[in-house]
């Protein structure tokens, strides 16, 4: 996938990763809804300095021309993915879908001490920010002020939804992909189904990919919390 290096200021392949990126959007009202096996990618198409304001949209399920592979295309493996990232949290937060957890006071990681926060069910983000890689099983819920650097998985219900005018900047990556079902027990699907963008706001605040922080994960500590020793 080709996103925007914002060391280099040019061109770079970042295969794993769904990036997605947007400028202000003026105010405009937006609700992207991808049908069929999909996980999604906005990434930039237009020259560094010319953010667009409706992003574009990739198809990167099974169905599409830029296929994910591997742990990335099927909901066991990122299901897996999402609890091998809830035993190394730093912080997690358990509440539920239709109910979701407030942003809590301990946060979630700064510039200078990032951490791996993980959510279980919806999560209202309110005018906060964070920095290292957040994990959501819901749908995370942002306003104009949110801001975050660092990496985001949206794995479960894979819905985030905008509201509101502001100044928030995200920086790194954000990947979503719906793996449940949306209704109880939330059960797991045999195949990705579509995951759901909601922006509904103004002003200056936006999601803009950045190598650096997208790949915060490769510089934080992983705790082992089970090991096996396999005799033969």
């Amino acid at each position: 996938m080709l996103g925007l290096d914002e060391q280099s200021r040019g061109p770079k392949y970042h295969p794993r990763l769904c990036q997605l990126r947007r400028g202000g959007n003026g105010g405009s009202q937006r609700r992207t809804n991808l049908s069929g096996d999909r996980s999604v990618d906005h990434s930039p198409r237009e020259p560094a300095g010319k953010p667009t304001a409706t992003p574009s949209i990739i198809d990167a399920g099974s169905g599409g021309t830029n296929q994910l592979s591997g742990a990335w295309s099927s909901p066991a493996e990122l299901n897996n993915l999402v609890s091998n990232l809830a035993n190394a949290a730093d912080l997690s937060l358990s509440c539920g879908i239709g109910a979701p957890c407030s942003f809590p006071a301990a946060g979630l990681g700064t510039d200078a001490a990032p951490q791996i926060t993980y959510v279980n069910g919806d999560f209202n983000m309110g005018s906060n920010s964070g920095s290292g890689i957040l994990v959501v099983t819901g749908t995370l819920n942002i306003t104009g002020q949110s801001g975050f650097n660092g990496l985001i998985l949206i794995i479960g219900q894979g819905v985030l939804t905008e509201s509101g005018g502001g100044g928030g900047q995200f920086n790194g990556s954000i990947f979503l992909a719906k793996t449940n079902s949306s209704t109880p027990p939330y059960s797991q699907l045999a195949s990705l189904a579509s995951p759901l963008i909601a922006w509904n706001g103004g002003g200056t605040n936006g999601i803009q990919y950045n190598s650096c922080w997208a790949n915060i994960g490769n510089n934080m500590h992983f705790l082992v919390v089970a090991s096996r020793e396999e005799m033969y």
